[in-house]
């Protein structure tokens, strides 16, 4: 028996899982069936009705229905059946290649999808409820800039210091059919406040896509070859695949400073006979990859390379706060060498590290992500369950009258001495004094002075409050290796501790009728008239102490529930 966590990365162009244990070190590529690691992301549906995924739905003849490059459809409304499709494919070769599936394992998955480029919240959700009809994905989809941050973070394959990774990170994931920027800061992801923040429709298929039309344009039957990519969408997506191998070959090559002297043979049939046989030559030279980086895109007219730059001005403006000391490159396509000195240029006092494995990066990273979400899941499951127990509710009442007691003390003697005095001796006795009172008090008790005071009696009195809470709380912390700083003591803000509503609703009245108030004014028995004060007030709010304590008991669970929610999510609780 033993939990295994996968993440699922469908790109555009390729498919990969990758799986993780609750204690291993590092995420493992799983079998899906084929030769490789990754899969082509293409479905179709065989004669049984059965679906087929990979390159199997080119390579069979009886395969029918073929569909391809899906992902990026989808937010044009016209792939959400291929996605079902295909996820139901990856859902059966989990179950019949990985080894995974077995009586007592259980599996948990994560799924990716980009973080800009129209990938809005409620389009991450409609995708993940597409995914969900296979495979049981979480509701929102994790960001694949996330997985890259994590993948990095927690698998040291840049080996980069961890203090480069604390600090401000900027990921650049360019994969087949978009680029994505995420920046990080501490740990944690800020690219959502930001708006549009480094999102394109970038990526390297449109380079695949973009040789096999330069090839296609010199060949004499160019009409012929592309009625046929009409007819049979899988002829020229096959043509494709072949053309990215050339992609990789020539930016290879040229990052090795080697000469590229690839090419390779398509056999097409234009027609059903025989005689309608052609052959389609592919190769890549430097002329034509210039020629392609620089021409003109028709959705935007910017180019491709002018495309990339606008990203990284974009980065640069939106980050100047905190200039990322580390760009982090991955995806398939960032291979391209210009993808790391355009980096380069645009954060020259930056460290660049690309992933040494890009096409498994996000996947590994979504494993993680997966491991360390339920891990968190569980973490503040088991401390709100603490939170609901009548043992929290027994030891907060037992010692809430010691915190009023601490409030009465800090804040009568303030209120007296800064408001209620000069008050008195400036307004006439009686209803105006009541009135002036009862207009100024409001704002006196939500000033930065009186919240200072109430955050001090708050902490003080959390130090000694609730020992065994604490204790239960700090054992679930050990449990999961997270640091006990996580639970830190409530801001008076944070459990809306609203002086003027509880109990300074009532202050007022006590001060007016305790005798011996024109004795203070004028200086006499001061000492006196404040305990007088501080003991009728604790003694009223004491006798109206259900109401209070119930709101106080309900803000404070909220407050401390926050409080583990969000240092849990900072420190995303170790793996180990």
């Amino acid at each position: 028996m033993a939990d295994f966590y996968l993440g699922i990365d469908i790109g555009d162009g390729e498919t990969s899982v990758a799986v993780l244990t609750e204690h291993a070190v590092a995420p493992l590529t799983v079998d899906l069936g084929c030769l490789h690691y990754s899969i082509l992301s293409a479905v179709g549906t065989a004669p049984d009705g059965s679906f087929v995924i990979g390159e199997d739905v080119l390579l069979k003849t009886d395969v029918k229905d073929r569909s391809v490059r899906f992902k990026s459809k989808f937010l044009k409304g016209t792939a959400n059946e291929d996605i079902v499709r295909f996820a139901k494919g990856l859902a059966e070769a989990i179950r019949q290649y990985s080894g995974l599936v077995a009586e007592g394992n259980t599996l948990y998955y994560a799924v990716g999808c980009p973080t800009g480029a129209g990938w809005t919240d409620p389009v991450r959700h409609a995708y993940a409820d597409l995914i969900r009809m296979a495979l049981p994905v979480p509701e929102m989809p994790v960001g694949e800039s996330r997985a890259a941050f994590l993948y990095t973070n927690y698998s040291g394959s840049l080996g980069v210091s961890p203090e480069l990774l604390e600090g401000s990170v900027l990921v650049v994931d360019m994969g087949s059919s978009t680029t994505d920027l995420a920046y990080v800061v501490g740990g944690r992801d800020e690219t959502r406040t930001m708006a549009e923040f480094g999102a394109a429709f970038l990526g390297g298929g449109l380079i695949d896509h973009a040789i096999l039309e330069h090839c296609v344009a010199l060949h004499p039957q160019a009409e012929e070859i592309r009625q046929l990519f009409e007819r049979e969408p899988s002829v020229r997506t096959a043509c494709e695949i072949d053309a990215r191998r050339l992609k990789e070959g020539y930016f290879t090559a040229l990052r090795e400073h080697k000469p590229f002297t690839g090419k390779t043979w398509e056999d097409l049939y234009c027609g059903r006979t025989a005689a309608s046989h052609t052959s389609l030559k592919l190769f890549v030279t430097d002329e034509m990859m210039q020629e392609i980086l620089n021409r003109p895109l028709p959705d935007s007219g910017l180019s491709y390379l002018d495309t990339f730059a606008r990203q990284l001005e974009t980065a640069v403006e939106k980050t100047k706060a905190a200039p990322p000391q580390l760009i982090i490159l991955t995806g398939g396509a960032s291979r391209m060498g210009f993808v790391g000195e355009m980096a380069a240029k645009y954060f020259p006092h930056a460290t660049i590290g690309a992933c040494p494995e890009p096409e498994f990066s996000i996947a590994k990273g979504l494993a993680f992500a997966c491991r360390v979400d339920h891990r968190m899941k569980r973490f503040l499951s088991d401390v709100n369950g603490i939170m609901e127990t009548g043992e929290f509710d027994r030891e907060l009442d037992q010692a809430l009258p010691g915190l009023v007691e601490r409030l009465c003390s800090a804040i009568v003697p303030h209120y007296v001495q800064k408001l209620f005095l000069p008050m008195a001796k400036t307004t006439e006795a009686g209803e105006p004094l009541r009135q002036a009172l009862e207009k100024a008090t409001p704002d006196f008790f939500a000033s930065e002075d009186v919240r200072r005071l109430i955050d001090h009696q708050l902490t003080d009195w959390m130090k000694s409050a609730m020992p065994n809470l604490k204790d239960r709380i700090s054992r679930v912390c050990r449990s999961y290796s997270v640091d006990q700083s996580a639970i830190p003591v409530p801001r008076a803000e944070n459990v809306q501790l609203r002086m003027p509503e509880v109990p300074i609703h009532f202050v007022i009245n006590v001060l007016l009728t305790i005798p011996g108030v024109g004795s203070l004014v004028a200086g006499v028995m001061r000492k006196h008239y404040i305990a007088s004060a501080e003991k009728r007030l604790r003694e009223d709010m004491l006798s109206r102490s259900g109401t209070f304590y119930m709101d106080f008991r309900t803000a404070l669970k909220k407050c401390i529930k926050a409080e583990v929610d969000e240092r849990a999510r900072r420190v995303q609780i170790p793996i180990m």
